[in-house]
């Protein structure tokens, strides 16, 4: 938008373009060598005429494997291929402990909400990442 960077940038898909990887069915990029196991980075602004490598034109997903798909526990990977990528940031940000600890009766009533929220934030590291996909993926046993 008026030439500045707005929203999200879909890495995965730069990386396929790039010929990094290919699209696996989790929404990952996938490689012959390091399955799913590829952690992106990207360079937004560059004068550098860049070329891309050659693109994977073989599938690396094995197409009657469904793994990641029946492990998602927020239910975000379809069998059409399509990634509910904001249902699955949701999942992967939520804090466990503030599950516990608002789940348990006694706690909620003997504490305000502002005080337990204050005090797990304290030992919040930030994002809690999910990775069961990354799990159940066989190409990442290699």
């Amino acid at each position: 938008m008026n030439r500045e960077f707005w929203g999200h940038l879909p890495l995965v898909y730069w990386a396929e373009e790039a010929g990094l990887g290919r699209l696996a069915k989790c929404g990952l990029v996938v490689t012959p060598q390091w399955g799913t196991r590829i952690l992106l980075g990207g360079v937004v602004v560059t004068s550098l005429e860049l070329e891309p490598d050659e693109k994977l034109s073989e599938d690396i997903c094995p197409s009657n494997c469904f793994d990641c798909i029946d492990v998602c526990p927020a239910k975000a990977i379809k069998r059409t291929g399509k990634v509910d990528h904001n249902l699955c940031i949701r999942y992967s940000s939520s804090n466990p402990l503030l599950t516990l600890v608002l789940g348990n009766q006694e706690t909620r009533k003997n504490y305000s909400f502002d005080k337990l929220l204050n005090t797990i934030a304290v030992d919040d590291h930030g994002i809690y990442s999910c990775f069961e996909c990354l799990r159940a993926c066989p190409l990442n046993s290699r």
